[in-house]
This record gives structure tokens, sequence and C-alpha cells, in this order.
């Protein structure tokens, strides 16, 4: 007995390379389009292929002692003509597949409908999903159908999929899997479908936060929807639209000690953003695919930069507005050859200005900041990107190659702020007495221009070498024009294998190198501060009230400056991964996942003119701060995940995941300054990533037909946070002085625990459930629980907060919405 057959393109030509998978067996398809189950035992199966751009195909079939099966004949079709959504049951299977890894999460836009986002937040939601120690230390990328973007967000009701850690170690993007968020868009579809949803939420049915004093007076509003249908009679040529509306009446809580007392009050801070996506697909012929996409997103914030010691005087405006315009072109140009073009132009314009223009700011560390914002900043952006993947299978290669150029941008950014100074003192006693430790101020024209180019080269073979044992090969490169660096080879492995004969187990093992670019907001510094045009003036102990700064007949403070170091380089990331992934049940499966970062050159940066002891002097008395950038930081993560997943009760579908990790490292971000720029060893600490426990679960629940639930729950250690003496001894300009023999992440931060939940009821509008229009209705509390988690503890001995709380996570908050779909 056996399970055989051939799969075809929409052609009728056999397609080498496809793996199909039969009850958790994989087989691929020969140079024929063949493929070969052998003595299956007497039952029901179900053969499976997932082969992208096609849509997935399974069957059904039955062998029986007495009657062989029949060879199956699988025409694959075009995954993009229609928009259907099923919902099964299925049993959960472990595959060799690098995409399939257990330690992955795919999300679909339903799903997502289906759990508490607040408002639009949903990219909130799926960062719970990214993880803590053994997430990326690069933070998290957003890749939106295929190219990567700086985080930009598009309308909920546009998303059809979300797969977050998907083939951790494939050669096709820059940075792993573990911190890389995949969004797969809706495609216009040949049927008229569409959907309009409602979400309004009102502090009348929240509690009050722990710091505020009353219950603060909040409204959010939010409108979605979307369309999709044909443009032609043929249904070649159709559309998507999806567009979202979100207006949000919030308020920032203050709580600061000023001279007069301890202030604790409520202020607005209203914000309000408009988003939409238009898509238009054809099909041409029958191998090729072509797709335009236009987005554009505005936001607006007023009253921002208040809350904690910031008082609302310190308020300031935001404004922000992107556009981009996408094509995109698929063509099947042979049974096991495919190309993939993609090319997007963006233009996108923000600025930030102060609500008090013209007004000195006073800040007194972890007290108070008073005055004005001093904020007064222009930053405009056109940006062109380019990915082309050409996709070869061939017997049990699966191949993928191509060019990535993610910026090819021209930016230009202007800083007016600072212009009046900012006094800051160490404590309220020395503000009493008038001794400021430092002055700064900003003087002459801030404006900077600069040409960012980034392009990478990959080659990635995934080659199933036996039924059971995939190993996937990947080489890319990666080359920035603001660094000379050139030697970015990154390679990359990994192992997949199933022992024993019931195929319920696999072992997985991984390596890859991974680089990272130098931010342009350093060679915005370095060019600003170095044009000469521009000055950045810190005064240590200078006069009060005035600091005598003006140049009419008097001569100006040395300016400080920013400078790259002769030997930076390219930081690069080691990324080690072992797992075990197991299939308990039909419909359960479990994980346990060690993974191992190690960060190398990682950039940061010191005072290389800082003063010495015992005159504190700077060794170049032509200039005050000069702020290196080096590549010289160091990280190392350990973690060690476990996982359960699948139907894990009777009316429960999810997962639950528990983490336990250590981070280390020398380095915050790559603009801070140490403690003392001659003594980097004390840096060496925990990262502010290190949270030694950490539980995240997430799943849906049905209940019959009365209602169905979602939720999200996360529970975990502190985060660590810094002791300061909160003064500047070393007279460097900078009150970020630790006691002796102190490293910095020395004291511990609180835990917390969150859950989030959603109830929601469908209603079929005609027939029976499912078919034809239905409205949804829907309620969410976050932090259903009122747990208080407190944030912001204060580690500055100078402060009157020293070893306190000044803010708290917001508390129980609820949320209602209806959805109208067809």
């Amino acid at each position: 007995m056996e399970i055989s057959g051939i799969v075809v393109d929409p052609s009728g030509a056999p397609v080498p390379g496809v793996i199909v998978s039969v009850s958790g067996r994989e087989s691929i398809t020969d140079a024929e389009g063949a493929f070969r189950f052998p003595a299956p035992k007497p039952g029901a199966y179900e053969v499976k292929i997932q082969q992208p751009p096609f849509k997935p195909v399974t069957r059904s079939i039955r062998i029986s002692a007495a009657t062989p099966a029949t060879p199956l004949r699988i025409a694959l079709e075009l995954a993009e003509v229609r928009n259907e959504v099923t919902v099964t049951e299925s049993a959960v299977e472990v595959s060799t597949s690098p995409g399939d890894n257990l330690s992955s999460v795919t999300v679909t836009g339903e799903d997502l409908k289906g759990l508490p986002v607040l408002g639009s937040d949903y990219l909130s939601v799926l960062q719970e999903l990214v993880g803590g120690a053994g997430s990326d230390p690069g933070g998290t990328t957003v890749v939106v159908d295929g190219v990567e973007v700086d985080a930009r967000s598009v309308p909920i009701e546009a998303i059809q999929q979300v797969r977050i850690n998907r083939d951790p170690y494939t050669a096709e993007f820059s940075r792993p899997g573990r911190g890389r968020i995949e969004i797969t868009t809706r495609d216009a579809t040949s049927d008229f479908h569409g959907s309009i949803s409602v979400g309004v939420r009102n502090s009348a049915l929240d509690a009050r936060n722990a710091f505020a004093p009353q219950r603060p007076d909040e409204q959010r509003r939010l409108f979605t929807g979307h369309l999709t249908g044909p443009l032609d009679r043929s249904g070649r040529t159709s559309f998507m639209i999806a567009a979202e509306r979100q207006d949000e009446n919030l308020q920032s809580l203050v709580y600061a000690q000023t001279p007069n007392g301890l202030l604790n009050q409520q202020a607005r801070a209203p914000q309000a953003s408009s988003e939409y996506m238009i898509k238009v697909r054809r099909l041409i012929g029958d191998k090729q695919v072509l797709t335009f996409r236009f987005d554009r997103e505005h936001e607006t914030a007023d009253n921002q930069g208040i809350g904690g010691s910031r008082l609302p005087e310190v308020a300031y405006t935001e404004r922000e507005t992107d556009s981009a315009f996408r094509v995109q072109h698929t063509a099947f140009l042979s049974a096991n050859l495919i190309s993939d073009l993609s090319l997007e132009f963006e233009s996108s314009h923000s600025r930030s200005e102060s609500v008090s223009p013209g007004v000195r700011t006073l800040s007194v560390a972890d007290a108070f900041v008073a005055g004005g914002a001093q904020v007064n900043e222009r930053s405009s952006e056109k940006e062109v990107s380019l990915k082309y993947v050409l996709s070869y299978s061939q017997g049990r290669h699966l191949i993928r190659g191509g060019i990535d150029i993610p910026d090819f941008a021209w930016q230009t950014y202007q800083d007016l702020g600072n212009r009046q100074g900012t006094y800051q003192f160490a404590s309220l006693a020395d503000y009493a007495a008038g001794r400021p430790f430092a002055f700064t101020q900003q003087l002459g024209d801030g404006r900077v221009s600069l040409r960012q180019r980034t392009f990478g080269l990959f080659l990635q073979d995934n080659i199933n070498l036996r039924p059971g044992l995939t190993v996937g090969l990947g080489m890319r490169y990666d080359r920035q024009n603001l660094l000379s660096d050139a030697n970015n080879i990154a390679p990359r492995v990994s192992v997949a294998w199933t022992p024993g004969q019931q195929r319920k187990t696999v072992i997985r093992a991984g390596f890859g190198v991974f680089y990272d670019n130098l931010d342009s907001d350093v060679v915005q510094d370095v060019r600003l501060l170095g044009s000469g045009e521009f000055r950045r003036l810190i005064v240590s102990n200078p006069s009060w009230p005035e600091p005598l700064l003006t140049d009419g007949g008097r001569m100006l403070p040395p300016p400080a400056i920013v400078r790259m170091a002769a030997d930076l380089r390219t930081p690069y990331t080691l990324h080690y991964t072992l797992a075990v992934e197991h299939k308990l049940t039909e419909r359960v499966t479990a994980s346990a996942t060690w993974t191992r970062f190690r960060g190398v050159s990682m950039y940061r940066s010191r005072d290389v003119n800082a003063p010495v002891a015992p005159t504190w002097q700077r060794p170049d008395p032509a200039f005050g701060i000069i702020r290196q950038v080096e590549s010289s930081g160091t990280l190392e993560s350990q973690s060690l995940e476990l996982g359960l997943s699948g139907r894990l009760a009777k009316f429960f579908t999810g997962s639950v995941r528990y983490e336990l990790g250590r981070v280390m490292s020398n380095v915050d971000n790559e603009s801070s300054l140490p403690a003392n720029s001659y003594n980097l060893q004390s840096e060496w600490s925990r990262s502010n990533r290190d949270r030694r426990h950490t539980v995240r679960a997430l799943g849906t629940m049905r209940v019959r037909d009365w209602f169905e639930s979602g939720f999200v729950m996360s529970a975990g250690t502190g985060a660590p946070y810094s002791l300061t003496t909160g003064r500047d001894e070393n007279q460097d300009g900078v009150a970020s002085d630790r006691p002796l023999g102190i490293p910095r992440n020395t004291l511990q931060g609180p835990g917390f625990v969150r859950l989030d939940l959603r109830l929601s009821k469908e209603i079929g509008l005609s027939g029976a459930r499912g078919d034809g229009p239905r409205m949804e209705l829907t309620a969410d509390a976050f932090n259903v629980l009122n747990q208080v988690n407190y944030a912001g503890y204060v580690g500055n001995l100078s402060s009157p907060f020293f070893g306190l709380p000044v803010s708290a996570q917001p508390a129980r908050r609820l949320q209602l919405g209806m959805r109208f779909t067809f």
C-alpha cells in the first residue's frame, strides 16, 4: 500500500520541489512532480500542500487493505484569486520545514480581531509575542508583504496574516526571526467582501490610575473598514480598500516635587490618526500577478512630553505624514522558477514645536522640569526601496536568492531647539540655593542633509536530504554607505531532524551572523556639530540666573561635538538556537528552545574629552564634550523558553510560553554616555532588557454558540535600574555619576502582571451562522485584574523620590465595539 500522486501548476506542467505532508510525514516531489509515501496503515489520511504563492491544498483519502489508493493529481492554483476563510480544528503536525518551527507564532487577521486590542494598537499585542531575553537585541523589525518598513503599521482590517519568528535563520532578512514581525496584507479578491467596525472607550468605565488624583476624563473613538471586489467582469482585476480613523482624548499624569511641594495633576494630551490603503491586483495570463498598493498615514499629537516630573508647561505638539506607493510583480517563469519584484517609493514629513516658545527650561533631576520644552524640529525623507527574489526548486533543493535595498534615502533634518538654554540642577536644595551644575544651549543653523544607501545580497538553499531531515544553508552580504566597513558577510545554517518512525518529535539547531546598520541619527549629529555653523554649548557650574553666554564682546564656551571613531565598523550578532518540539496529542504540541545572542562591536558613546582629576580640566580646551561613537560594546544573552500550544482544553485553543533569561551588556544605546568615560569596566552589568522570568499566554475560547473570548496575558519579574548620586562630581556636564564601585543596573524593579480579555458575540443577519452578512459585538477589558504595575522607579540619591515609583501602567480600561461584515 502507498499514497502517491503528481503535482502540477495552473498550466498543467509538473512542479518539482514541492513539500507534501501526510499526517506529519513529508516528501518532496521529484523532477516529474511525483511524490510517494510507502506502506501507510489502513485508515483516513489528509494530504497537505502549502507552496506559496499557490493556494494551500488539502485532500482527504481513505486506504483499506482491500482497496489500494488511486494516485492523486493535484493542480495548484494562485492563492490570490478569492478571499475565503475556513475555520477547522485539524490535527497539529510537527514539521522539519524551517518556517514551521513551533517557537514561531502565526496569527491570522481574523484571529487578531478576536484578541483584545486597545484601539488600533495591534503592534503592542504582537510585541508581547516577540519575547524577552531571547528576542533580537537589535529590536523589533516589521516586514509588510516581504519588505522591511520603519515600524509603520497598516490598518488592522487590511491584515491577512502575521507571523513571528518564521524561519529564524533565513538569509533573506538582515535580522533574526525572533524579533521579526511579518505582516501579510489582504489580497484584492474577485468577490465583493467588506466590513465596518466601530470601537469606543470612555473613562467612566475605567478604574483610577494609582498616581492619578482622580479618574482621568478620557475618550477614544475608532472607525475602521475595508472593501474588496472585482474591477472588471472577468475578475482578473480586483481591488481592496482599507481605512482607519482614531481620535483619542487622553490625559497625562504629572507627579513632581516642586519648591512649593508635591504637584499631582492631570493634563490633556489629545491624539488623532488616520490611515488608508488602496490595493489593486491584476492577473496577467495564468502565470503573472501585478499588484499596486498606496498607503497614507497622518498623525497629530498635542501636549506631548508631559508626565512624571515634567510639568504641563513643557508641552510640545507633533505632526507627521507618511505616504508610500508600491508595485509588486510576481511571475511563474517555469514549473520550478518564480520571480518576485517589489519596488516602493515613500515620502515622510514630521515637525515638533514647543507650546510655550521662547521660554528657558529649568530641570531639577528626578524632581521637576519647568519652563518651555524648547522643541523645534523639522524632518523630511524621500526613500526608494527595492527587493527582487528568484525562487528555484529542483529535486531536494528549494533555492531563494536576490537583492535587497531597504534604504535608498534622502533625508533632511533641522534642529532649532534649546535656543534659550536649559539650566540643570542636581537637587531641590541646589535649586533653592541657585547652584546649577550645567547649562546647555544651541546656536546657529541646525539644518543638515544626508543620503543613506543600504543594500544586501542573499542566497538561501533549504535542502530536504531525506524525509525527516532538512538543512538550511544561507549567505548574506550587507553594505551601508555611512560606513567604510565592507567585510559584512553573514553565514546562516539550520538543521531540522525528525528521529524515529512516528515522527512526533523534531530537533532543530541553528547558527547565524546578523549585521546591524549605523543609525542615521548618529551621522546627522556628526555632520550637524561638525559644520561650524551650529554650536551646542555646555557650561559646567554656570552663573545664575544668567549664564553670560552672549557673544557681544565675550567669548562663547567651547562647543560640544560628535564624531565617529576612526575604526568604527558594523556591529554584528552571533545567534545560536537548539530546540526540541514534540507532538503530545493530535492537537497539542510542546517545545523547548534554548537561544543565545552575542553582540560584538556594538555601537556606544563616550566622552573622549572628559575632565581629568584632580584639576578637572578637559584635555582639549578648544572643545567641550567630544562624544565619540565607537564599536566597543558587547552583549550576552541566553534564554530557555518552554512552550505549549494547540487545543489545551475542551473550549480553549492557544499557547502558553515561559522564558528564563539573562541579558548582560555594557551599553544601553549608542548615544548615552557612561558614568565615567575613563572607566568602562563598571558599565558591564545587567542590560535594561534583562527580565529573569517571563510568562506569556494568548488564546481563544468558544462556548458553543453562546460567546467567544480571547485573551492576552503577560507576567514577569521586574527590569533593573541604576543607582546614581544625581550629581556631576567629575564635572563632565552629565549627572549620571554612580557611587564608587557600583556598576549600572544594580537595583531591581518590581514584577508585573497584566491580563487583557475580549468577549464577543457573532450574530448572523441572514441564513445559517457564517453565511451572508453578520454582526459582531465585542467588549474588551485591559488589565482586567486592575493590577498596579509600578514603573519609573528612581535610583537618584539626590531625588526626593529615591527608591520610589513615580508612575504606573494604566489601570483597568474597558472598550466596546461593533463590527459588521458582508
